[in-house]
């Protein structure tokens, strides 16, 4: 980002990553800092960066071809899967109540919990039948 610039930090998913402005990016990278790629981020302090947050950074500031921002409110997000039934229930409000196009769901919020889709899968594949 540039000095002085405001922190973009916000970054919506799903995130398509697209190789040839990956690839210019991690180039960029090798160019800037005169090492590999992955030392430069391995270099980075932990929780203090994203390759989202990056890749996003670089798509706006430096990549050349234009990119389509899609609006917010497509995306719906929930934060805890710790009870499969409140789950199933958010993930259906989320679909029929807002007419999102994506729903995130949080694999762990601040440490506060581990779930993986192995614990929902079952009980979210009826809501996103239809059923």
């Amino acid at each position: 980002e540039p000095r002085g610039a405001r922190r973009d930090v916000y970054y919506d998913t799903p995130f398509v990553f697209d190789a040839a402005a990956l690839q210019a990016l991690l180039a960029w990278l090798e160019q800037q800092y005169r090492q590999p790629w992955w030392r430069t981020l391995i270099a980075s302090p932990p929780r203090q960066w994203s390759e989202f947050g990056l890749y996003r950074a670089w798509l706006r500031y430096r990549h050349e071809v234009p990119v389509e921002w899609l609006d917010r409110s497509l995306s719906g997000y929930v934060y805890d899967a710790s009870d499969v039934a409140r789950l199933e229930q958010q993930v259906r409000a989320l679909i029929d109540g807002q007419q999102c196009h994506y729903v995130t769901i949080h694999s762990q919020s601040n440490g506060r919990g581990d779930w993986g889709p192995e614990n929902y899968a079952e009980a979210l594949r009826s809501v996103l039948s239809g059923r």
